[in-house]
């Protein structure tokens, strides 16, 4: 095994084109080879999502995009399969969440709801958790005040 096969690569998943459209494009770099790879495409398009990595798969959660709003569903891309899969959705859609990792379960906290057409998008105080295992997603508790598109880290 070469320098390169032992280096993690850094993901890129959906976002904003210059354009101002949602994107369903993941892309890894390889900061030892400085390589960009093309990997598949998201099945949603979405911007504002959470993005982790699991036991060695990414998991792309929520977000938003035009034709949807807030969104509810997450994707798992199998590195094995090379593909992404879609399973057991969140509860509630939302966009702008934060995501962690912590004994192997995966962590959606806060967020924002899809606004209305007249209403602004409310912000969420949900913390969820995803078990591998169960393939379940159960609420654990709420955050003291609503927020979201805010950082978060494990330590």
């Amino acid at each position: 095994m070469n320098q390169n096969d032992k280096m993690s690569k850094i993901h890129f998943v959906g976002g904003w084109s210059v354009l101002g459209m949602e994107l369903k494009v993941c892309e890894s770099f390889n900061p030892v080879s400085e390589k960009w790879t093309r990997l598949a495409d998201l099945h949603q398009r979405r911007a504002f999502l959470g993005l982790a990595s699991l036991s060695g798969n990414l998991y792309a959660v929520g977000g938003s995009n035009d034709t949807d709003s807030a969104l509810n569903s997450v994707e798992r891309f199998v590195v094995k399969l090379g593909a992404w899969i879609v399973i057991t959705p969140l509860d509630s859609p939302r966009a702008g969440l934060s995501v962690a990792v912590n004994q192997e379960c995966l962590y959606v906290i806060g967020g924002r709801t899809a606004s209305g057409e007249f209403t602004p998008p409310v912000t969420m105080t949900a913390i969820d958790v995803y078990d591998t295992k169960t393939n379940k997603w159960e609420h654990v508790t709420d955050l003291s005040f609503s927020r979201c598109e805010f950082g978060i880290g494990i330590i």
